[in-house]
């Protein structure tokens, strides 16, 4: 083999850093303010000569903070597509059967205007739309963004407990029963 060949190939520089990772580095410098460990920590493969360059732009990145927040709004990106789409297409459905009932009840021979839903009318559509959209819709509109926010375990979890809501299955007045906490039964006396 070729001595040139044999050396090892030079490590690739990153053309760009996402927003996250821009934001963790920052919101660690700012916790520790130890640039040192920052760098150490984040980037252990980093040569010595690269150190400084590395140190420029971390503390950029401090410097730069909210412009990076801002930024980073575009990880909210698939909650449109998750449940924000499902959820304004059952708002639309509300209000197409509204007008509908509007028509259903005009006599032709008569001047017809539409009228506008009340603000309560509006606020109970939007209660019943998000009340519609499960938990595991929601939750995978930020799976692609911050991966899986709650294993499959809870998901399901949820969803029972979303479904037994809906039919009025569960008692209010008993709250959130944990695993581990005894059931107390009271027993009756035979007599």
């Amino acid at each position: 083999m070729h001595p040139a060949a044999q050396r090892a190939a030079p490590p690739k520089r990153r053309a760009s850093y996402t927003a996250r990772e821009k934001l963790d580095a920052a919101n660690a410098l700012e916790a520790t303010k130890d640039v040192a460990r920052v760098i150490k920590e984040r980037y252990p493969d980093l040569s010595a000569s690269a150190y400084e360059s590395r140190r420029k732009l971390v503390l950029k990145w401090l410097r730069n903070k909210p412009k990076i927040e801002m930024h980073a709004t575009s990880v909210c990106q698939p909650a449109d597509v998750a449940w924000n789409f499902p959820f304004k297409a059952r708002l639309r459905a509300y209000w197409v059967g509204y007008l509908r009932e509007q028509l259903r009840a005009h006599n032709s021979g008569n001047k017809f205007a539409l009228t506008a839903p009340d603000r309560v009318k509006v606020s109970k559509w939007v209660s019943m739309a998000w009340d519609e959209l499960s938990s595991t819709t929601i939750a995978n509109g930020y799976k692609k963004a911050f991966g899986p926010l709650l294993d499959d375990a809870d998901i399901a979890a949820a969803d029972l407990i979303e479904n037994l809501s809906r039919h009025c299955a569960i008692d209010a007045d008993i709250g959130e029963v944990d695993s581990d906490d005894d059931i107390e039964v009271n027993e009756v006396d035979e007599e």
